[in-house]
């Protein structure tokens, strides 16, 4: 960040032709969709990430929340619990079909 100041900022990541306009309504509005209708949704957060002070809590079927212990922003499903991470694989898969799997990955 001392190296490349704004290199965060949010015009970094649109092209220059976007529109970038604040609307204060959009993540209260996604909180509750993701709260009443969202469904499937997996959810993974690290427990170090100071980004989800205010994390999603999906309440539709079959979603969930798993954390990593220690975990920062770039926490994945390697750094899970060996329990967490098979009943996250097990549920990724239940979601694509298995035959996705067998036949994009050969397994």
């Amino acid at each position: 960040m001392l190296r490349h100041p704004g290199a965060a900022e949010p015009r970094s990541f649109a092209p220059r032709d976007v529109p970038l306009r604040f609307d204060r309504a959009a993540m209260p509005d996604i909180d509750r969709w993701v709260r009443r209708r969202g469904s499937r949704l997996l959810f993974l957060y690290g427990t170090r990430d100071p980004s989800v002070a205010e994390h999603f809590r999906p309440g539709g079927p079959d979603s969930r929340v798993l954390w990593v212990p220690g975990g920062n922003h770039g926490a994945d499903l390697a750094n899970l619990s060996p329990a967490d991470r098979t009943a996250a694989e097990d549920t990724l898969v239940r979601w694509a079909g298995q035959e996705y799997f067998t036949h994009t990955l050969g397994t």
